[in-house]
């Protein structure tokens, strides 16, 4: 007990020594938030009569954002050795079906946002397990007749967003936080969790994780609760003897973990009492369980430069400048007068324009001067101008930052060129992009497979997507289960195209391809379907048509797997009847042994229905052919001239098929 003070006490150091270290940085986000919602905080002294925003930060933000959706990106498993290529795959189809079941856009939307705005953005990897769902059906009795499933067990790897002030860290010189001493996360953890994994653990037979004497004075002493720097209503003291009450309270912790992979959970306030029996990380395997995102990533400073940093002053100056503009614009259109003070008893609404202030001095009342105010209205606006000019070039996207679209004369508007301008503003965010794939997809792939390997423990199904969207059914189990992969990241995917861009590729590469099969005089046969089917993939018209382009393998393959569940695939006319019954015939071979027999039966019928096909076929040619020798036949028993070779050719004259016609002069005596 005495180490666990010690202990405590320590976090408790740390805990107030990181904040206070951070607390400029944090002060920073929120002044950068403000200017990205466009709120500004002036006080009594404030020069101008408004205190509207220019806004500049929220767009900038805004473009960058609409760039930066990561769900196109592809995350690929390498093998380390030979052993591993049979189950690559299947380690492979799993990690794509986690990443899928993410909430994997707004996920990386908030930690793209937190770092424009922060300059980091932070998200935390854990297992998720949630108990299926199902539905009971009793009795009067009290007895069970039915039970319906709702929702399957949830048995994966996820990945949760974390806020930006809610990472402490103590070393601000070292620019990585995998190589932090130790961080310190403020949390909120419900009683109710807590209670039910203590319950689940020893329903397994294994230790509570939550050291239960704590619960129990939790329960005893009471509960109040409060969310980070906001407060909210909970569960007071007097509420926590309630079981439904205490169980929806919640706890202010203090997480730290440190870089040697322990972890460490204390109330925020109150005594200082680690409240997990086991220290050891979950998550641990050689690095925290937190991965972040810096887009502009310095060599000896952890809270670097962010995004809106570059243009928040300016934005700042053009405030001020708008400011100065409608005040100004406000005091020409209203005049002001100075008046003596025997003019005291003339009402403001008998100058010829209502004054918006009187000024009452002493001196002649004869003597009414209007007080001129000077228009610098034009030189204001042009200062405005200059202003955002700086501000769209220190934004980085060029034309693009304040509408969105590019601008200017001459754009080229043919499908080439619109894919050229895209090209050219996408340069600046290539980046930022290529930065995310190394410090985000990569390590997500790696902690995915890492909690897979520790927390796959009996065999899973999940479903694959595969081509033309179509899923399959695919089940994994422990011994498949392989973290010893390299993960690579193919950013190249992440930027987006517009339909017409993706059009005009595709069609110029099946030129291209053309061009080169027909110039390689046979020595190149290259397969085009699978070209025309990306070409009517990226015509949104099409969603809705159905197959257009079915190659044969992908044919044989789909009827093949609808055999095998147990139904008759459609057979159409235009199917090549030959090539399928030679794939079915080859499957048949490889796994007849393990087809039950009304599949078997399945198959016999498939293969008879393409056999009549064929020899429907056949005796259509032949009665093709049979009526065309009846009909030449016939033409010849009514017109045996005109079917003799050489019939029509004048006599005596070479038989070169023209008729000459009469011959001038011949027959004269």
């Amino acid at each position: 007990m005495a180490n666990q003070n010690k202990v405590a006490d320590l976090i408790r150091r740390r805990t107030n020594k990181t904040k206070e270290l951070n607390q400029d940085a944090f002060d920073k986000v929120e002044i950068n938030k403000n200017l990205y919602k466009g709120v500004l905080n002036v006080d009594d002294n404030y020069d101008w009569d408004y205190s509207l925003v220019d806004p500049h930060v929220f767009p900038l933000v805004r473009n960058y954002l609409s760039r930066s959706n990561p769900t196109m990106s592809a995350i690929r498993l390498d093998v380390r050795r030979d052993t591993d290529y049979q189950v690559r795959q299947v380690n492979q189809d799993f990690v794509n079906w986690e990443v899928g079941e993410l909430m994997a856009t707004t996920l990386f939307y908030r930690m793209y946002f937190s770092a424009y705005l922060a300059g980091r953005g932070y998200m935390k990897t854990g297992w998720k397990y949630e108990k299926a769902i199902e539905v009971q059906e009793k009795d009067a009795d009290g007895n069970i007749k039915r039970v319906k499933i709702l929702r399957d067990v949830t048995n994966r790897a996820e990945a949760k967003f974390v806020r930006f002030n809610n990472i402490l860290i103590p070393d601000r010189n070292n620019p990585e936080l995998k190589t932090q001493p130790y961080t310190i996360e403020p949390i909120q953890m419900r009683v109710g969790d807590m209670l039910n994994e203590n319950q689940y653990l020893q329903d397994h037979g294994d230790k509570p994780y939550w050291n239960e004497k704590f619960l129990k004075n939790l329960k005893k002493s009471g509960v109040s609760g409060e969310l980070l720097e906001y407060e909210m209503e909970r569960a007071t003291d007097s509420d926590s003897k309630d079981d439904l009450a205490f169980k929806s309270a919640i706890v202010p912790l203090v997480c730290m973990h440190t870089i040697d992979g322990e972890v460490f959970y204390m109330p925020s306030k109150g005594d200082d009492t680690i409240i997990n029996d086991d220290t050891e990380s979950r998550y641990w395997h050689g690095h925290y369980p937190y991965i972040d995102f810096c887009p502009f990533p310095e060599d000896d400073e952890y809270f670097n430069l962010a995004l809106v940093d570059v243009v928040g002053d300016l934005q700042i100056a053009a405030t001020e400048v708008l400011n100065q503009t409608l005040t100004n614009i406000r005091q020409i259109n209203n005049d002001m007068w100075v008046v003596g003070s025997s003019g005291q008893q003339t009402p403001d609404w008998q100058f010829k324009k209502r004054p918006d202030g009187v000024i009452r001095v002493m001196g002649d009342a004869s003597q009414v001067q209007q007080i001129r105010t000077q228009d610098n209205t034009r030189s204001a606006m042009q200062m405005g101008d200059a202003l955002g000019t700086k501000i769209e070039k220190a934004g980085g996207i060029g034309s693009l930052y304040s509408s969105g679209a590019a601008t200017g004369t001459g754009i080229n508007q043919t499908a080439r060129g619109a894919q050229i301008i895209d090209a050219n503003i996408d340069t600046n965010m290539k980046m930022i992009i290529d930065l995310f794939g190394e410090q985000v997809l990569k390590p997500t792939g790696e902690h995915f497979l890492e909690l897979n390997a520790q927390y796959v423990t009996e065999e899973q199904t999940f479903s694959v997507t595969g081509k033309k969207n179509v899923r399959s059914l695919m089940a994994i189990t422990p011994e498949q289960v392989n973290a010893n992969f390299i993960v690579s990241v193919n950013s190249e995917k992440i930027q987006k195209q517009t339909p017409a861009s993706r059009q005009a590729s595709i069609q110029n590469t099946l030129t291209v391809l053309q061009d080169v099969q027909a110039k390689s005089g046979g020595s190149i046969n290259i397969d085009f379907t699978p070209v025309v089917e990306a070409l009517i993939d990226a015509t949104p018209e099409m969603e809705d048509v159905g197959d257009i382009v079915i190659s044969l393998d992908e044919k044989s393959k789909r009827d093949m797997d609808s055999l095998t569940r147990g139904q008759l695939p459609e057979i159409l006319v235009r199917d090549s009847h030959e090539d399928l019954i030679v794939a079915s015939n080859v499957y048949f071979e490889q796994h007849g042994d393990e087809l039950p027999e009304e599949v078997k039966n399945l198959f016999e019928q498939y293969v008879n229905t393409h056999m009549r096909y064929i020899k429907s076929k056949q005796e259509t040619m032949m009665m093709i052919k049979q009526q065309q020798q009846e009909m030449l036949m016939m033409d010849q028993a009514m017109n045996p001239k005109a079917t003799q070779p050489g019939a029509g050719q004048q006599d005596g004259l070479p038989s070169q098929g023209y008729n000459l016609g009469a011959i001038a002069g011949a027959g004269a005596v």
